[in-house]
C-alpha cells in the first residue's frame, strides 16, 4: 500500500498544481483565460517545488544515513560482545578444569584477548544514539577489562601450580566471570 501513496500524492500534487494555475491564469475567474499566464502558474509552482525537493532530499539521504551508521555501530557492538562471550566461556572453563587452565598457561594465546581490548577502545561510545547502547558499551568496555585480567592472570600463571593463580578465590572469580558474561550476552541486542 504504501506505493500506491506515492502515486495518489503525486496525482494529488499534480491536479493542485493545475487547479492554482488555473485560478491564477483567469485571475481568480475575473479575467478571461490567457496561456500565457497559466505558464508562468505552472512556472512558479514547479520552482516552488524544485526548491522543496532540493531541500527535502538531502535531508532524507542525511537521515537515511545516520540509520544505517547506528545499525554499524550497533553491530559492532554485537559482534564485541559474541566475542567477548566465546572467550569468557572458554575461560569459565578453565577456571573449572586444572586440565585447561594448564593449557591455556602452557600453550594460550593472548592474542585473541588483546585484539578484544583493542575493539573494546574502539566502541564509538559519545557517538551511539539510544542510552541503552551507550550503557550497555560503557559495560562491555568494563568487562572486557575485567576478564582481561583473569585471562592475564591465568596465561602468566605457573602451569605446574595452576590452582594457585587465583590464590583460592575461583568463587569470586567464577562470579565476576559470569557477570562479564552476563553484560556480553546483553550486549548482542544492545538496542533495547
Amino acid at each position: 500500500m504504501p506505493g500506491w501513496r506515492a502515486v495518489l500524492g503525486v496525482l494529488a500534487a499534480i491536479a493542485a498544481v493545475l487547479v492554482f494555475s488555473a485560478f491564477g491564469a483567469t485571475s481568480v475567474g475575473l479575467k478571461p483565460y490567457d496561456a500565457g499566464v497559466m505558464a508562468s502558474w505552472v512556472q512558479a509552482i514547479g520552482s516552488i517545488a524544485a526548491i522543496g525537493a532540493a531541500g527535502y532530499f538531502p535531508l532524507h539521504h542525511a537521515r537515511v544515513l545516520a540509520i544505517k551508521a547506528e545499525q554499524r555501530r550497533l553491530a559492532q557492538i554485537r559482534f564485541i560482545g559474541d566475542f567477548l562471550a566465546q572467550l569468557t566461556g572458554e575461560l569459565i572453563e578453565c577456571v573449572n578444569d586444572p586440565a585447561r587452565a594448564r593449557g591455556f598457561a602452557m600453550f594460550g594465546d593472548m592474542h585473541s584477548w588483546e585484539e578484544l581490548k583493542g575493539l573494546g577502545a574502539t566502541i564509538p561510545i559519545f557517538e551511539l544514539d539510544t542510552h541503552s547502547a551507550i550503557r550497555h558499551s560503557i559495560a562491555l568496555r568494563k568487562a572486557i577489562a575485567e576478564a582481561f585480567v583473569f585471562a592475564e592472570a591465568l596465561h602468566d600463571g605457573d602451569p605446574t601450580n595452576i590452582e594457585d593463580v587465583f590464590q583460592g578465590e575461583d568463587d569470586e572469580v567464577i562470579t565476576t566471570l559470569n557477570g562479564v558474561m552476563i553484560v556480553a550476552l546483553a550486549a548482542q541486542s544492545p538496542e533495547r
